[in-house]
């Protein structure tokens, strides 16, 4: 009989060891579901979520192989996260606290506050105009204002002439750039009609490329060709379009730019400094007429190139936009962090609610 009860304690033992229990369920925005097993981890979980909870709870003084971690086989849309952890030497109250903190902080980030702050330099507009020279001086030296993320824009620049070759040759089809931008709406307006980029000559950018190339080849004609066919604008500055009341002409003002994220300053600041991302009002302005506005509204964040694509007099299909939408926001997300990456691309930043058990 005593025999019998210490093999039934070791096989309860043994099962109860194996047993977990549910701690969390996490729900996002986007599928967390992959199309196909992780063979490194036999897991349906796509790497970028599964790493990155095991991330967080590392930082959180976990260790992740306590824990579980599943897809809602229920939810259908296969947004919804399950963890789990052993009945016994599960985690310590204060690691589940921690825990609970981490995940609760990705969902209170969407509530910090994301401010622009635009410093203007009245004394470097170049004009002569007595209007416009008074006109600057009612201005402020500072505007503050509060940025709300929108969507994905996507320019196209193209070239006429292809347009025309292309039309010559019996194609409807041309070839064009897109550029991925990010618009944010702004509270409150600004008395501006635009937000320009200012590129430094492309003279002065042809002679910089060949003074590079020079140094690495001898022969200064192959430079020079070189120089010319691959010479890019390159950005200088920002400047904010005024047009007086009553005015037909428009003067520019030099401007700095700075964001805070929650009072801080997030990864976006340095990238504005080094001219990688751009602030404007081309693509989000262009089917407007820039004498009939009195005020901004939304700027956007311009991040660059994503390639040729193919386009029928400047229209893109619907599929392909969709596509190229979806690529712009990953690219925000990946490239810029937050705010960004609370609302575009993924990750676990895309984690909308949190319940714990």
């Amino acid at each position: 009989m005593k025999q019998a009860v210490c093999c039934l304690v070791l096989l309860m033992a043994v099962l109860l060891a194996g047993c977990h229990s549910d701690i969390a369920r996490l729900e996002f925005a986007t599928s967390i579901v992959a199309e196909q097993v992780d063979y490194n981890t036999g897991s349906r979980i796509k790497p970028v979520y599964r790493e990155g909870i095991i991330a967080l709870m590392q930082r959180a003084g976990i260790n992740p192989d306590k824990i579980r971690i599943r897809y809602d086989k229920s939810d259908f849309s296969g947004r919804t996260m399950e963890l789990s952890a052993p009945l016994f030497d599960g985690l310590t109250p204060q690691q589940e606290d921690a825990l609970h903190d981490a995940l609760d902080g990705i969902i209170k980030a969407r509530e910090d506050e994301f401010y622009l702050t635009l410093t203007l330099h009245p004394e470097r507009i170049d004009t002569d105009r007595d209007d416009q020279r008074d006109d600057v001086q009612t201005l402020a030296t500072d505007y503050r204002v509060k940025l709300d993320i929108d969507k994905p824009v996507i320019g196209l620049s193209y070239s006429l002439g292809d347009m025309y070759a292309a039309a010559l040759s019996g194609s409807r089809e041309g070839k064009g750039e897109a550029f991925c931008s990010i618009a944010v709406n702004i509270s409150p307006a600004l008395p501006f009609t635009d937000v320009d980029v200012i590129y430094q000559p492309a003279e002065a950018a042809v002679q910089n490329t060949l003074n590079e190339a020079g140094n690495r080849e001898a022969a200064s004609g192959e430079a020079e060709e070189m120089a010319n066919s691959n010479v890019q604008p390159v950005p200088q500055g920002m400047v904010l379009v005024r047009r007086p009341e009553g005015s037909h002409g428009a003067y520019k003002i030099p401007v700095d730019a700075a964001v805070t994220l929650a009072g801080t300053t997030p990864p976006l600041q340095k990238k504005l400094d080094n001219k990688e991302v751009l602030l404007s009002t081309a693509f989000i302005n262009s089917d407007s007429v820039s004498l009939y506005r009195k005020d901004i509204s939304a700027l956007e964040f311009q991040l660059g190139s994503m390639g040729m694509i193919s386009h029928r007099h400047r229209k893109v299909n619907y599929f392909a936009m969709q596509n190229l939408k979806e690529k712009c926001r990953a690219i925000a997300a990946d490239s810029l962090g937050r705010p960004f990456s609370l609302s575009m691309g993924e990750s676990i930043d895309r984690l909308e609610s949190l319940t714990f058990f």
